[in-house]
């Protein structure tokens, strides 16, 4: 499993996370370094392989960008909503990654002696999920799309 999807898809994170599961649970000696290894085989090679696969799929399938989308691929209808970012929207931002901090790490633990094993992180992405996919409920849900990319891409990485 960690040379298969866990490496390939999640990346370094992910495998150091299992890795450090599979190491606790199953008593395997090495397994972090195998993690690590397959997850920067994976990087190297779809460094390698992607870049001209996807050259040769625009170029045979005559693809040209489209001027409705920016460059991030936002449509220009989502870049015309408010995108200031103010104290209320600031605050609110940071109570839900709290709640996906504090509520992924209460499933990780609810959850530590099931049948399978996951690491408190994927339990915190499961929470954050739920949130953003639960702005149908109401304007107090909604996610503040400008703040979550701000607070996203600032170099304090605290959280």
């Amino acid at each position: 499993m960690l040379s298969g999807s866990i490496t390939l898809s999640g990346g370094h994170g992910t495998g150091a996370a299992y890795a450090q599961k599979f190491a606790e649970v199953q008593n395997l000696a090495g397994v972090m370094e195998l993690a690590l290894a397959c997850a920067t085989f994976g990087l190297i090679i779809g460094g390698i392989i992607g870049g001209p696969v996807a050259g040769c799929l625009i170029l045979k399938r005559g693809l040209e960008p489209d001027d409705s989308v920016n460059e991030k691929g936002e449509s220009m209808q989502i870049q015309e909503q408010d995108t200031s970012i103010s104290t209320d929207t600031l605050l609110q931002t940071l109570f839900y990654v709290l709640l996906c901090l504090i509520g992924g790490r209460a499933l990780a633990s609810l959850m530590a002696g099931a049948a399978f094993t996951l690491p408190s992180f994927v339990w915190c992405l499961f929470i954050g999920v739920a949130i953003r996919n639960s702005g149908f409920l109401g304007p107090f849900l909604t996610v503040h799309r400008s703040t979550v990319d701000t607070i996203g891409s600032s170099p304090c990485r605290y959280f």
